[in-house]
């Protein structure tokens, strides 16, 4: 073993003076109590700095909140459209956007989350986990939606364009049936087939809102097609039944599309308000 002490003086100990004892002390406890500082001053900031993240997330929740409920009354006024609806479809879009909490640093988060009183943490942290999956949710659910509405309004408009051009072609026709009894001479008496069809377009064109589908439907074409029944001896009647099926089709696809619209945006409320109380759940828990 390598003996040390024969490195230094026999009397080395006693040259070591007081003063430079003390100022060996005191340099080494200045060190250590500015170790201490910086430690508790990390550490105090470190604390601030998750107090202020978790209270951000707090902020950002009850702001999703707010957009989220404003998106369910826009649902609510698109959930009761049935056949029957009369008005503009109106879809107010509300943009949504989880990115404010998904951006945040999620480990300092979680960090920040399971900070305080350990009773609640297990609570805490169950309620983080459910506000990321539901922000997941939102996320995605508003582009689905936009998607799901434009395919319900976009097939609407093509269902109705249908109707009202087999409508037009049904005019058309009688119109062209009146020109040719004109021109051949033939009094309305002499023509049941053509005068009861006179009958039915002069009552309904008098209706106040002649030009709604349903009056269209029920004042116009099924009293022809009854006409066209009626007289199964006139071939002029087969036309007419072209244009009336064309529109019976199209109309029962627009019925269609406009009870799975009113569906559709049922079962979102539902869904989204499931969502909507998990981040109420969060909210709660979270600032507890």
């Amino acid at each position: 073993m390598v003996d040390t002490l024969k490195y230094f003086p026999n009397d080395w100990l006693t040259k070591v003076t007081p003063d430079a004892i003390f100022a060996t002390i005191t340099a080494l406890s200045v060190l250590i109590i500015s170790g201490i500082v910086q430690w508790i001053y990390t550490r105090r900031k470190n604390a601030k700095y998750l107090a202020d993240l978790r209270l951000l997330l707090i902020e950002h929740i009850r702001n999703l909140i707010n957009l989220v409920e404003k998106r369910l009354k826009g649902y609510e006024a698109l959930s009761i459209i049935s056949p029957s609806y009369k008005s503009d479809f109106i879809y107010k879009k509300v943009s949504i956007s989880a990115d404010s909490i998904l951006q945040l640093p999620q480990v300092e988060l979680f960090q920040s989350i399971r900070k305080g009183h350990l009773k609640n943490r297990p609570a805490r942290i169950l309620a983080f986990s459910k506000l990321m999956e539901s922000l997941n949710f939102i996320s995605s659910e508003s582009l689905i939606v936009e998607s799901q509405f434009s395919y319900f309004t976009s097939h609407h408009s093509e269902f109705s364009r249908l109707f009202n051009d087999s409508t037009n072609e049904l005019i058309s026709f009688y119109r062209e049936y009146l020109s040719d009894n004109v021109k051949n001479k033939i009094k309305p008496s002499d023509d049941s087939f053509l005068s009861n069809l006179n009958k039915i377009f002069t009552n309904w064109a008098q209706l106040p809102d002649k030009d709604d589908i349903d009056n269209i439907y029920t004042s116009l074409l099924l009293p022809v097609r009854q006409v066209c029944v009626d007289h199964q001896g006139d071939t002029r009647r087969l036309r007419l039944l072209t244009s009336i099926n064309k529109a019976d089709n199209a109309k029962a696809n627009r019925d269609r599309i406009l009870i799975l619209m009113g569906k559709y945006f049922q079962e979102e409320i539902v869904l989204l308000q499931s969502r909507n109380e998990i981040l109420k759940y969060s909210l709660t828990i979270l600032s507890s």
